[in-house]
């Protein structure tokens, strides 16, 4: 006769698992590990959600930078102009990390992916120090209107134009 460890049951034809246990009991496992893995699932998204919202408070929290401008239009530069200007560093896996603790993230959304035929709609950017954000910088631009013809509806809403 078999015996399950778990519960004790005894029977001629009681079915056991490879570790004694019979189907019943087998259920109840499968739930317990169900259970456990759905507390662990909500635990790791309240850890998450707990994150997001401390990023955003101190993202909140940081001083807003002004730039003023002479009021002045200027025209556009041909990139050439510029490209002696532009240099790139060079970020490795043996780069040292102390090298890169203070820099500027600039972010840029555009009309295209073209620098000579699309315009610019909204530039942003953060002042890291000491891995720290320092300052937060964001505003929109309204491109010329020959560019938001081409534009697809789902990008651009009215109220942005």
């Amino acid at each position: 006769m078999a015996k399950c460890k778990r519960c004790g049951k005894w029977g001629l034809f009681l079915k056991l698992d490879k570790d004694g246990n019979c189907v019943a009991c087998q259920r109840e496992l499968a739930e317990q590990r169900e259970a456990e893995l759905r507390r662990q699932r909500e635990e790791e998204k309240r850890r998450r959600e707990e994150k997001r919202a401390a990023f955003w408070k101190e993202m909140d929290e940081l001083p807003r930078a002004e730039i003023r401008t002479d009021g002045k239009k200027h025209r556009a530069q041909p990139i050439s102009y510029i490209k002696d200007e532009i240099s790139y560093a060079r970020v490795t896996k043996r780069s040292n990390p102390a090298k890169f603790a203070d820099f500027v993230v600039l972010d840029t959304e555009t009309t295209g992916l073209s620098c000579t035929k699309d315009a610019v709609l909204e530039v942003a950017a953060i002042k890291v120090k000491s891995y720290k954000f320092i300052e937060v910088f964001h505003t929109m631009i309204t491109p010329p209107r020959k560019n938001l013809k081409q534009l697809p509806l789902k990008r651009l809403c009215q109220s942005m134009a």
